[in-house]
């Protein structure tokens, strides 16, 4: 694995080693410094509002500064640059170190900067390898603590079991639970050795669902043991998760009342740490969400705190959720020892991880200019994309390709850049075989959409296209189990749409290399529809 990293500069490499020497006397200090209020702070991350002019926002400093927040959320369209100049900013003005949030299930990299896009979990998960999950967690760590990111809301621990859910689908490793467990046990640990707290999510498990939690409340019904195992596995491990993420989803077979975990102490508390014996951060999902859309705002912060979580994450005005609590300490609801207790664990990991020193270990401008993840992302998309058993037979060089194109949602750059990619397809030199009909389907995960896939219309006419003369392939980059629609028909999956991906997909369709890759989840047989 190390020789992957070869491009990388050796002070990158070294993983973050902290003085834990007197940390229970300084939190203590900490602690009887603090009032009430600064100690619930403390418990809440927020989202970031970006600055302008290289200078962070006059609100993120008011938070910093006057409220003594606990953290911030980055914006995903944030630029790694600008992430790095603002927290640093914020981190010299607070008091105590911050919680600097990201939600790189996928690497810091996006399309428009040279960090690392990584594939998906469940390109991952059909590698068959679970090393790469150390690989992708090390690349992470590393490009997160680099830009001063010190808390990673990853990996995704969920199985999914249900073809219908929308919004897990290849953000999960799959649907094996000890295959889950052990690739994201191998990717968390890699993660917390660079200093950068790894959070599994979303507990209970969010696999099994047909219901999105950004636009309804997911309503797990029967035994969820399945779901449950990879927790089990990594809180046991040598190297446990030092936070747990609560989902927004309601288990009746657990709490009949059917609060969502995120609210409800059977499940994070009597579950999550007193029978399966979880000791780290436990961290609400994002409380605005249409999930907790029936709950009222105050409602939804005492219940959030009494189920047992250590931070709230993104409440809709954090000053507001603070005197709610402030309110529920003075009426007895709330045991000010509880919430010292509290800020105790939340600053144990952040001492403990020394976040105060990651703004000090950017490596920004290196990455910027040489992008030295890029070949390890091509590295790992060649071994995911895998086949149907019908492209066993799929040899030879065709002769004239044409391509059809289909989007279940627009606005990605990275999509535009691969529909160019593929329409150049149609101008290589054609070989001596039959006419190659090829149907590409990109399916992203849109948050509220509803769906992970087409409509029988789209589907409808890329049968069509397929059906004219000529061979046909398949490409899905995306969603897998959109293959149960081509039964008979040669389909090649690469389970993101990222640059790396598509060019791993091309290099097969070019003869350059073989699909490696096996399907990580059950495909229902739809021969007979």
């Amino acid at each position: 694995m190390d020789s992957l990293f070869a491009h990388f500069p050796k002070k990158m490499l070294a993983p973050t080693e902290c003085d834990t020497s007197g940390v229970s006397t300084r939190i203590l200090d900490r602690l009887n410094s603090m009032s009430l209020r600064s100690q619930l702070a403390q418990l809440f991350i927020v989202p970031l509002q970006p600055g302008q002019n290289g200078l962070a926002s006059p609100r993120a400093m008011s938070l910093v500064r006057e409220t003594k927040i606990g953290g911030f959320l980055v914006p995903r369209l944030m630029s790694p640059e600008q992430i790095a100049v603002e927290t640093a900013q914020l981190q010299f003005e607070s008091d105590i170190p911050l919680f600097i949030a990201a939600d790189y299930e996928r690497g810091v990299g996006r399309f428009n900067n040279a960090f690392t896009e990584l594939p998906s979990n469940m390109g991952l998960g059909a590698t068959g390898r679970p090393w790469l999950g150390a690989v992708a967690g090390r690349l992470t760590g590393m490009e997160a603590r680099a830009i001063g990111v010190n808390l990673l809301f990853a990996p995704v621990v969920d199985v999914n079991s249900n073809p219908d859910n929308p919004i897990i689908n290849i953000r999960a490793f799959g649907d094996d639970p000890e295959k889950v467990a052990e690739l994201s046990a191998a990717f968390l640990s890699e993660v917390q050795r660079y200093g950068v707290v790894a959070t599994a999510k979303h507990f209970p498990g969010h696999g099994n669902s047909d219901v999105d939690s950004h636009s309804g409340l997911p309503v797990v019904s029967g035994d969820i043991d399945r779901d449950l195992i990879p927790y089990r596995r990594l809180i046991t491990s040598r190297m446990p998760p030092e936070a747990v993420m609560i989902g927004h989803i309601a288990v009746p077979g657990i709490d009949s009342l059917q609060h969502p975990a995120s609210l409800s102490r059977e499940l994070a508390i009597n579950l999550l740490s007193s029978e399966i014996g979880f000791r780290g951060l436990k961290i609400t999902d994002d409380l605005r969400m249409a999930a907790l859309s029936t709950v009222g705002f105050d409602e939804k912060i005492l219940m959030a705190f009494l189920a047992g979580n250590d931070i709230l994450l993104t409440p809709e005005d954090a000053v507001d959720a603070i005197d709610v609590l402030m309110r529920a300490v003075e009426r007895g609801s709330i045991d000010s020892v509880d919430v010292a207790r509290r800020a105790a664990r939340v600053l144990a990991a952040k001492d403990i991880a020394c976040f105060g020193n990651s703004g000090a270990r950017s490596h920004v401008s290196i990455i910027e200019r040489d992008a030295p993840g890029e070949a390890i992302a091509e590295f790992m998309a060649r071994q995911t994309i895998s086949s149907t058993e019908d492209y066993g037979n799929f040899v030879g060089r065709p002769g004239e390709i044409r391509v059809l194109q289909f989007v279940n949602a627009t606005g990605s750059q990275t999509i535009e850049d691969a529909m160019r990619r593929f329409d150049a397809l149609a101008n290589l030199e054609p070989g001596g075989g039959d006419k190659l009909n090829v149907v590409v389907l990109y399916s992203r995960l849109v948050e509220g959409s509803g769906t992970a896939g087409f409509g029988d219309e789209v589907l409808g006419m890329a049968e069509d296209f397929l059906g004219s003369t000529g061979r046909g392939l398949v490409i899905i980059l995306g969603n897998p189990y959109l293959a149960e629609r081509f039964v008979g028909t040669p389909v090649l999956i690469g389970y993101d749409q990222s640059s790396a991906t598509v060019g791993a997909m091309l290099g097969v369709i070019k003869g350059e290399n073989k699909p490696a890759g096996q399907i990580p989840v059950t495909m229902r047989d739809r021969s007979s529809d």
